[in-house]
């Protein structure tokens, strides 16, 4: 049983039916509300990739930090193997105290191969440089080839700032 309501705004005028005032009325919930829907998923959306975006940029951040300070202390370590005599003399290192500075040397290795990925070219280089130095550093004094010490370092200066401004780019690139 189908009813229709009629109302009759004044008695000249055609009829309007019950559906003919609720449509537009509905039609206004469902755009307002569908609107409101959207614009809080697009909002929390939004937000969830900038939140993303910021923890990615802060774990970088951390990172180029945590390979500057270990390519930094590496390198100072192995300035104690280029000219091993002159720097026993001119800093008074006892042969404990370079034993000491190699385990140290050896620790500033781990970390950086551990936080470099040797499927990059690049970061592959930095390890078998320091592996180079390491090797050449444990030769006797007369045997060592500072020359082959001396270029390591050089270069893996320069891969490293290269890798730096690279992981630093690519964190401020807008994605």
């Amino acid at each position: 049983m189908d009813t229709t309501v009629v109302i009759l705004l004044n008695p000249g005028s055609s009829a309007i039916t019950l559906w003919q005032i609720i449509l537009p009325a509905l039609t206004a919930l469902i755009v307002g509300f569908g609107g409101a829907t959207i614009g809080a998923w697009t909002s929390h959306k939004t937000a969830t990739l900038q939140f993303k975006a910021n923890v990615e940029a802060a774990g970088k951040k951390e990172w180029i930090r945590d390979f500057r300070d270990c390519v930094s202390e590496y390198l100072m370590l192995t300035t104690t193997f280029v000219g091993y005599e002159a720097s026993k003399k001119a800093f008074h290192y006892t042969d404990k105290e370079i034993l000491a500075k190699v385990g140290k040397m050896l620790l500033s290795m781990s970390k950086l191969q551990l936080l470099l990925n040797p499927a990059d070219s690049q970061q592959q280089r930095i390890i078998d440089i320091m592996d180079n130095i390491f090797l050449e550093a444990q030769k006797e004094p007369r045997k060592k080839d500072h020359e082959l010490i001396r270029n390591g370092r050089a270069e893996l200066t320069t891969i490293a700032r290269l890798i730096v401004r690279k992981e630093w780019e690519s964190m401020t690139e807008v994605k």
